[in-house]
């Protein structure tokens, strides 16, 4: 991105805070920062979508070619208009039509969107948003613009052939929600657990830690108590396994064990593939790999591995012959079918690639990413993306008829002085909860603080490291401050994965932080992802005397 910058480009940044990014990429002030209220995403964008058509900026040529029926989404996005979106977004409506036209406009422009986007009422639609935004401005499969990443193997034809990419095949008893590749949202589990008829009543997790980072945390762990079984397999005694597993079974860290990270292959800015050697060799009697322990249970439990009956016969294939199973046969398998599909034939194609070659080298680079290869990657029959269907003109439907709740609701919370909307964020060394038990890593020893716009804490009279409670209907908090002008006034900002209170845990323990789901509704989830709605909850903030 500096990159972009030295060339003598521009780089925007919509975010209710002034993240990290923005303080390296933009300057206080500049324009290029511009402030949303959180979970009012989808009406920015889809104002963007609407004055691109009205304006007749679309690449119509493009369309032409590459998609089907945008002509039907003009009159479906009809309502959501620049100075719509400014009430309820906090954006100057000049400002949304200037990076409209801009981004029309400008040959080489990309939009992109993330965690932010991802985690409100609307997270589905708005990745569509944005995807639409880069197809009806003609920005998609071209160079500058969103592309496809370069690889040995295409993994959404891949992924077509072994059954990934699944939706909606069955749905959640609780909540209704559709099926996403092959599971259900997290947040429906405790309400599974807790339901009287037919409950889940055991529980294996492996590598995660619900009880920190499940919504209403509180509502999780009393699910976990009513468990009959509770397995867990980590390399570290977290909260989860502290409170309510049964039995823990240790494993490798990842640096005993090899990787390709095979799903990432389509993803890489310079294309490539890597092999990571294991860094250390694992003690034949100490913890075992954590396949080797998932398929141990499948075994035992009579479950197909990966509820997956063709995948559950190749182990048990090995074994018939004798030999040991062992996971790169996936890889091995993936690179096989990966180069059949893009017609070369593996060992005896130019430029194939087989696991031995990749592990002898470790990383092949791929040469330059391609561009004109939407054909490649579209699954529909004809070749041609279909912008809308029922489900998106649903959801379209459902944002329009929301709009007046959501203006009520922030113009309530702008009226009263200790109500706010939270933003969660993921500090770099300490994003993930099992990177808050390694000292080196964040040796000033500072706990999370709840970042606070600077004129909202003089309201309240808060200064630097005061304590506040953060409560709503969910449970509270207590957590100290630190007032900023990085953020909007209205809106405070903590980080996701906090509260330790485990004394296995010996440097997380003595800085334990807060757990800021215990305050997120696990009955609040985007209606076709099932994603919860982490950004923009409303809560009461009260200083402690």
């Amino acid at each position: 991105m500096k990159g972009i910058k030295d060339r003598g480009g521009e780089i925007y940044i919509i975010d209710p805070r002034r993240n990290e990014t923005a303080k390296i990429l933009t300057k206080k002030n500049d324009g290029h920062h511009i402030p949303i209220f959180p979970d009012t995403d989808i009406y920015f964008l889809l104002s963007m979508i609407n004055f691109i058509l009205s304006e007749n900026l679309e690449d119509k040529n493009y369309l032409n070619r590459n998609s089907s029926n945008y002509e039907n989404l003009r009159e479906l996005v009809k309502f959501f208009t620049p100075k719509l979106a400014e009430k309820i977004c906090k954006i100057p409506s000049e400002t949304i039509y200037e990076l409209s036209r801009k981004f029309a406009k400008t040959k080489k422009a990309v939009i992109y969107g993330r965690l932010g986007t991802c985690l409100s009422t609307f997270s589905t639609l708005n990745a569509w948003a944005i995807d639409v935004l880069n197809i009806i401005a003609g920005k998609l499969d071209r160079p500058g613009g969103a592309i496809f990443g370069k690889n040995v193997i295409n993994i959404a034809n891949l992924g077509k052939i072994v059954g990934m990419g699944a939706f909606d095949t069955y749905r959640s008893r609780i909540g209704n929600y559709p099926e996403v590749m092959g599971a259900f949202p997290l947040s429906v589990l405790a309400r599974e657990i807790l339901i009287e008829k037919n409950p889940v009543r055991a529980l294996i997790i492996s590598g995660g830690n619900p009880i920190l980072s499940a919504p209403n945390s509180n509502e999780f762990r009393r699910a976990l108590e009513k468990l009959e079984l509770c397995v867990v397999l980590d390399f570290y005694n977290n909260e989860t396994a502290e409170f309510a597993a049964n039995y823990i079974l240790p494993t490798r860290t990842p640096m005993e064990n090899s990787n390709t990270p095979v799903y990432h292959l389509n993803y890489q800015i310079f294309p490539h593939v890597e092999y990571n050697h294991a860094l250390i060799t694992p003690d034949k009697h100490g913890p075992k790999a954590e396949w080797e322990i998932l398929l141990s249970l499948s075994r035992l439990m009579k479950v197909p591995m990966f509820g997956n009956r063709i995948l559950n016969l190749i182990p048990k294939i090995y074994k018939l012959f004798r030999k040991e199973f062992h996971p790169e046969f996936f890889i091995k398998l993936f690179l096989f079918l990966g180069q059949v599909i893009e017609k070369k034939i593996p060992h005896l194609s130019s430029g194939t690639l087989s696991v031995k070659k990749l592990r002898n080298n470790e990383t092949i680079l791929l040469g330059d990413n391609e561009y004109g290869v939407l054909k490649k990657y579209v699954q529909t029959k004809n070749k041609k993306i279909t912008l809308l269907n029922p489900l998106i003109e649903e959801q379209i439907k459902l944002c329009k008829n929301s709009y007046n709740k959501k203006i009520e609701d922030i113009k309530h919370i702008e009226a009263q002085i200790n109500e706010f909307v939270v933003i969660g964020r993921r500090n770099l060394k300490t994003m993930n909860s099992w990177m808050h038990n390694i000292e080196k890593l964040w040796r000033n020893k500072q706990e999370p603080q709840l970042l606070i716009n600077s004129q909202d804490a003089s309201r309240l009279n808060l200064n630097e490291n005061d304590l506040v409670i953060l409560q709503n209907e969910f449970g509270s908090i207590k957590i100290p401050v630190s007032p900023t002008d990085d953020i909007m006034s209205g809106v405070v900002c903590y980080p996701h994965g906090w509260g330790h209170k485990n004394s296995y845990l010996s440097y997380a323990n003595q800085h334990p932080g807060e757990n800021i789901n215990v305050l997120t509704n696990s009955s609040k989830l985007d209606k076709l992802s099932g994603m919860p709605v982490l950004n923009g909850y409303k809560v009461y903030l009260k200083k402690i005397q």
